[in-house]
């Protein structure tokens, strides 16, 4: 009754997408890339292209197909129709969210859960494990929810992760509830992978953007940004929070325009989500890895994203990648693409794992785009979580094991 009632009341209030489609569309010639990144003026991109060989995803809204179309037509850019309807989409993820919480031991970890259910999970987690986890505040996001984090395990090494920085990548809060809970499944076992907690720490902010996620189940499920409103100078809300931080902030990469899903904010760590992650980074000792988890395009990606030079780490980070995209490809033949940001996705500046590099100095910095390629994109359906679970323990154990072996322990 209560998971109806949280149904009913999303559908009647939140924005609709019946009719708008997610449009594939083949980027081969400068024209074509120039005129994709104007399109983010008044479309929603999904994936913007690297270059003029690559590809972008861009979903378009019904009352804005026929120009669309023709547009297309007039510049001869070839596309493909990947979701013929988002709202259907939509529907079904809405579908496969999770009733309330009720207890720990009930908890489904193969559904999608609100915000507030992941913190009661956390806190019970947290409870029974006490001997392993403790809960670090970080501060209260703009919205005046809790920002905090899960302290992990008694090793020396630290290793930070991020999930949840865009608001509608749905799969990455539960990422992070499930990789925590098999590394002190895999602790409590007493096996080999013991290891995992032994030897490292782990800081995991199962959501760093609680505003934005929750702003996806209430009013948009397509929102990315924060929620912040007193620091944009327009109608426009939110900032891009992986275009906030203070790593060759304002620079190419990211957008001045409020209106923009790459909008970078007034001022660098304007937001208070940015601003307590990036202070709650470099508190800490002895951190050797970092990840911020997002979705989607299967990347496994490493500083740097505001610049085309490879770092002095850059050698080791693409053996760690390497690495980690065939342990991935063994579990289910998924496919990672892996390499710099810039080299992989796109220029892209003010973004965590460059400034967890640069600024606190740390070694093993990366940057993820879980699952698909496009099928789904942003709406992954829930039958997908465990897969996506048991890919990732498989790829973060072996940046997790470079960590035990002193690979990050230096740049």
């Amino acid at each position: 009754m209560k998971l109806c009632h949280i149904l009913l009341s999303s559908a009647l209030a939140r924005e609709h997408y019946d009719g708008d489609k997610v449009f594939r569309l083949k980027i081969d010639s400068q024209e074509k890339l120039e005129l994709f990144k104007s399109l983010a003026g008044y479309l929603d991109v999904w994936k913007e292209p690297r270059n003029f060989e690559d590809f972008g995803d861009v979903r378009v809204s019904k009352k804005e197909l026929d120009r669309f179309e023709v547009l297309l037509k007039s510049k001869k850019i070839q596309s493909e129709i990947f979701i013929d309807n988002v709202e259907e989409m939509v529907e079904q993820t809405f579908q496969d969210v999770a009733a309330g919480f009720n207890d720990f031991y009930d908890f489904n970890y193969e559904q999608y859960h609100r915000f507030e259910d992941y913190q009661e999970w956390q806190a019970q987690f947290a409870e029974i494990n006490s001997d392993l986890i403790e809960i670090e505040n970080l501060g209260i996001s703009f919205e005046g929810r809790a920002l905090n984090a899960m302290k992990i395990g008694n090793g020396s090494q630290h290793i930070v992760m991020h999930g949840g920085t865009h608001a509608r990548e749905w799969i990455s809060p539960i990422t992070m509830v499930n990789f925590a809970k098999q590394l002190v499944d895999e602790f409590r076992a007493g096996g080999r992978n013991a290891k995992y907690l032994n030897d490292i720490t782990w800081h995991i902010v199962l959501n760093m953007n609680p505003d934005g996620y929750e702003y996806t189940f209430t009013d948009s499920r397509m929102w990315r940004k924060t929620r912040s409103t007193n620091n944009t100078p327009s109608n426009c809300i939110g900032v891009d929070p992986n275009r906030n931080w203070d790593s060759c902030w304002q620079c190419p990469g990211a957008s001045s325009n409020p209106c923009n899903e790459a909008y970078y904010g007034p001022g660098a760590f304007s937001e208070p989500e940015t601003k307590a992650a990036s202070d709650h980074l470099k508190s800490i000792s002895n951190v050797r890895g970092y990840v911020d988890v997002h979705a989607y395009g299967q990347y496994w990606m490493y500083p740097y994203g505001y610049k085309i030079a490879h770092s002095q780490s850059n050698l080791k980070l693409n053996t760690i990648s390497m690495d980690a995209a065939i342990a991935i490809a063994l579990v289910h033949r998924k496919q990672f693409k892996y390499g710099t940001i810039n080299d992989v996705i796109y220029q892209a500046s003010g973004s965590s794992a460059d400034w967890a590099y640069d600024q606190a100095n740390v070694p093993c910095s990366f940057a993820l785009e879980l699952r698909d390629q496009g099928q789904f994109g942003f709406l992954l359906p829930a039958n997908q979580i465990k897969p996506v679970a048991e890919e990732m323990w498989a790829g973060l154990t072996i940046m997790a094991d470079a960590v035990i072996a002193g690979t990050c322990n230096r740049k």
